[in-house]
């Protein structure tokens, strides 16, 4: 009778801790990890000077494991050394292998960026702030180099494009709103898919 009382305790014992030792082991493993932070950065420079030629610098690096999962990944955000205007992500798995990086659609957006600045900034200039970002699907992304610029693509499969425009205004801008489009679409409809704009009073 006691020996099955044991064996009832030991049982109902290790139900009841492990939740906790099952925490604690997913713990040591965020800790071990973050503290690798810099292996991760090291292969995630080395990747992407190689593969594109130039230098780069890491902002942040984040170790995130999902429960199920049976390993993590590390994501780090970075962005070129002679310029801050282009930032992207970078993916390693938690042996610092790059699986993914977004410097290429990223150069892409920003190409698109400067192509609609100089008709946004005359028509909003000092009324608020806008955010411009533009990219393709990824199964015409991966069919295209670094080199290919973002007007070339667009040309190649036009309305395939994600592009938008989010305007923060603190004024009434219908008018300037209304000359935007015209100038975006010049007497044809508009070729972004959106665009947003806030008004502020």
């Amino acid at each position: 009778m006691k020996k099955a009382l044991l064996i009832i305790g030991i049982i109902v014992g290790l139900v009841v801790i492990s939740p906790f030792l099952l925490l604690g082991v997913y713990a040591l493993d965020f800790v071990y990890y973050d503290a690798n932070d810099d292996k991760a950065e090291k292969a995630a420079l080395e990747y992407l000077e190689d593969k594109y030629g130039e230098r780069f610098e890491i902002d942040d690096v984040e170790y995130n494991h999902i429960l199920g999962d049976d390993e993590g990944s590390y994501i780090l955000s970075v962005h070129l050394e002679a310029r801050l205007d282009i930032t992207f992500g970078v993916d390693t798995t938690e042996k610092y292998q790059v699986t993914r990086d977004g410097y290429k659609e990223s150069n892409w957006s920003n190409q698109f960026r400067k192509e609609m600045i100089p008709i946004i900034e005359p028509l909003f200039q000092g009324t608020g702030e806008y955010y411009v970002y533009g990219s393709f699907p990824s199964e015409i992304e991966e069919r295209y180099e670094f080199e290919d610029s973002y007007q070339t693509i667009y040309q190649e499969n036009p309305h395939q494009s994600y592009e938008r425009i989010h305007i923060l205004n603190f004024d009434d801008t219908f008018i300037r709103r209304k000359s935007f489009s015209e100038s975006i679409s010049y007497g044809k409809p508009s070729r972004i898919d959106k665009i947003a704009t806030i008004i502020l009073r």
